[in-house]
């Protein structure tokens, strides 16, 4: 068994917040002043995307560090409390900002309770109805994964090393099959989400010196196998019929740069204070500045402006939103656990 060793085995993943964040931020404060285009033609989507980089980073590290979590509690009501008081309270505030945002400044109705109902279990965006909270899309696939892992530890496989990282990668390279079969697409891209999360594991377990080099690295290059064929199917073989989906060129491309900085990250052990204090607070960087371009437009904020406005302004921001939502609401799950 071999794995790296550091002062500080988990610094790197703060960077890799940081840097996640970062190019989320970008992606849309670039597409918000007009310097990232939407179409399938446009370099975002056919060559590289700074936000689909950084989700990709999110979920390795997702990956890495729920089933640490998980597995560290040892108990499945602890680590609920706690990723519940983790998401929920800084989501719910932002939702609120969101509302109060479209009722004063675009003028738009309050919304039906009802409409609110999805929220919940941030499936709004996924079936068509009205969304408070950008990027809520990620949270769902985020919320599968805790649910999942969960399940597997719960059933006590969570050790079983070739079930738990082959088993999804049979499921994926099946529904390839079913939807060239059927000439139907499936929603690739989000299923290789949640394949990041097993490849983010498969770094934790070789961290952790319980699976040996060899597994790794065949384990890892059978991932990238699975996704590039996933991809293939999904993208180019089966492709979306909207003008502005991803090609598959640029989803390939994407996903190598995001695996690349993560593998960069572990193995260099780069630490940096300030992206570590940026990792602290990714998520509220994360949920912030989606309604900051939303008022900027308002007050009629457009072009190149936008982008330096949106970090200036998100980033003060979100160190408070840290430490009057988040680190309260972290720190009173860790007395209610």
């Amino acid at each position: 068994m071999t794995s790296p060793a550091s002062h500080n085995r988990y610094a790197f993943l703060d960077v890799c917040r940081a840097l996640a964040a970062i190019a989320v931020m970008l992606q849309h404060a670039g597409e918000a002043a007009g310097l990232f285009g939407l179409k399938t033609t446009d370099f975002s989507h056919s060559v590289f995307s700074f936000g689909q980089m950084g989700v990709v980073l999110f979920f390795l590290i997702s990956g890495y560090i729920i089933p640490k979590s998980l597995e560290s509690a040892g108990n499945m009501k602890r680590f609920w409390v706690r990723r519940i008081f983790r998401i929920y309270p800084l989501y719910f505030f932002i939702m609120a900002v969101t509302i109060v945002i479209s009722i004063v400044f675009q003028h738009k109705p309050a919304p039906e309770p009802l409409i609110l109902l999805p929220h919940l279990v941030f499936v709004q965006s996924w079936i068509g109805f009205p969304n408070y909270v950008g990027g809520s899309w990620t949270l769902f696939i985020e919320l599968l994964w805790y649910s999942l892992f969960a399940t597997i530890f719960f059933l006590k496989i969570n050790r079983n090393h070739f079930l738990v990282f082959y088993a999804p990668m049979a499921g994926i390279i099946a529904l390839e099959v079913l939807s060239m079969a059927l000439n139907i697409r499936f929603p690739f891209g989000r299923f290789c989400m949640i394949a990041a999360c097993f490849m983010g594991l498969l770094w934790l377990r070789y961290n952790d010196g319980v699976v040996s080099r060899r597994f790794f690295f065949t384990t890892l290059a059978a991932y990238g196998a699975t996704l590039l064929s996933a991809f293939y199917v999904g993208f180019e073989l089966i492709p979306a019929a909207r003008d502005d989906a991803f090609t598959f060129q640029g989803v390939i491309i994407t996903w190598a740069v995001g695996i690349a900085t993560f593998a960069l990250a572990y193995w260099l052990r780069f630490e940096s204070r300030i992206l570590a204090y940026l990792g602290m607070i990714s998520f509220s960087l994360y949920l912030v500045h989606s309604p900051v371009i939303t008022v900027l437009h308002a007050f009629g904020v457009t072009g190149p402006l936008v982008l330096p406005a949106v970090f200036a302004i998100t980033i003060p921001i979100s160190v408070l939103t840290y430490k009057y939502v988040e680190e309260v609401f972290v720190n009173l799950s860790r007395k209610v656990s």
